[in-house]
């Protein structure tokens, strides 16, 4: 099953990961790689594999990609 999370959740993860990083930037990640979110409203929701795959050194382009 897929598990999604929020800009604050993503930005938590990857802080978590020593990435100094916000929910803004994430943010800005999805604007620039749409297909590293799904849009729910006005909401952005980034599916926890991908979020934990940048944790983990993929390049954001190449996570968009998966």
């Amino acid at each position: 099953m897929i598990q999604y999370v929020t800009t604050t959740q993503a930005a938590d993860i990857l802080k978590a990961a020593g990435f100094s990083t916000d929910r803004s930037t994430i943010w800005r990640w999805a604007q620039k790689h749409p297909a590293l979110g799904v849009r729910l409203g006005s909401t952005t929701m980034f599916n926890r594999r991908t979020i934990e795959s940048i944790a983990d050194g993929v390049p954001i382009d190449q996570a968009a990609s998966q």
